[in-house]
């Protein structure tokens, strides 16, 4: 069956008088049957323009549930742009240029849901190249490896998160491996801290709230060390425990 998704957001700043839009379109792309799916984008915000167009094929025994292996491919456009002001917007450091890459992953998804999960794992596999020939200001490639594991303990739920990648060539500070983003660190004067190859792993023991609110108590211990090249910020070991409260957006 031929179906297909149009999502469109715009927002304007009334303090900022920001304009941000985005467009996503997708469709079953049915010479693979009714789980593959292509979709174009195209979006703009402060500080960066973005287009992309991809395939994604889903593989499992179940049409909407997991378990379940995921193919993508992808091109990617990223105009990063000098606006000094909207870049420090970001929770990562940014470099003004072009980007075009191309975007290819592997996902194999056995949790029990996507938002709060509980109990399950994941295990995701991705390469992205970017060359001068495609049009980008960078050329590099960045490999990378994470699995998550959940499993519930006594009223709440421990996570094991690992990761482990790296990056060769010029890339920018955003194509770079970063504490916050693939380490999922916390602390915010980590922010700049990113490097050439990082490997990391998060633990979190959650205790989520009564009824249905997709809220949790959280202690958090998380470690990384950088290799094959020196980390932005100095050093190369990091460490960080915390006690908070986790709010899932996605629910």
């Amino acid at each position: 069956r031929d179906r297909a998704i149009l999502s469109l957001l715009a927002v304007y700043g009334l303090r900022s008088g920001d304009p941000r839009f985005a467009v996503e379109y997708s469709r079953t792309l049915g010479v693979l049957g009714p789980r593959a799916f292509w979709d174009l984008g195209a979006g703009r915000r402060p500080g960066l323009e973005r287009g992309n167009a991809g395939v994604q094929w889903y593989l499992g025994d179940y049409f909407y549930r997991t378990p379940y292996h995921s193919l993508r491919l992808a091109v990617a456009h990223e105009r990063w742009l000098d606006d000094s002001s909207a870049l420090e917007d970001f929770d990562h450091p940014v470099d003004v240029g072009t980007l075009r890459a191309v975007r290819a992953g592997y996902t194999f998804n056995d949790l029990w849901s996507d938002f709060f999960p509980k109990a399950g794992g994941l295990v995701e596999l991705g390469v992205e190249g970017a060359s001068p020939d495609l049009g980008s200001t960078w050329r590099y490639l960045r490999v990378h490896g994470r699995a998550e594991l959940y499993r519930s303990v006594g009223p709440g739920t421990v996570a094991l998160n690992v990761f482990h990648g790296a990056v060769w060539g010029d890339p920018p500070r955003q194509g770079q491996l970063l504490l916050r983003r693939d380490a999922n660190f916390l602390a915010s004067e980590l922010r700049d801290v990113s490097g050439d190859g990082l490997s990391a792993a998060n633990l979190e023991f959650r205790v989520g709230t009564a009824g249905a609110l997709p809220v949790a108590g959280a202690l958090v211990a998380n470690v990384a060390k950088y290799w094959g090249g020196g980390a932005a910020g100095g050093g190369d070991r990091y460490g960080e425990i915390a006690l908070g409260v986790r709010w899932f957006e996605n629910a």
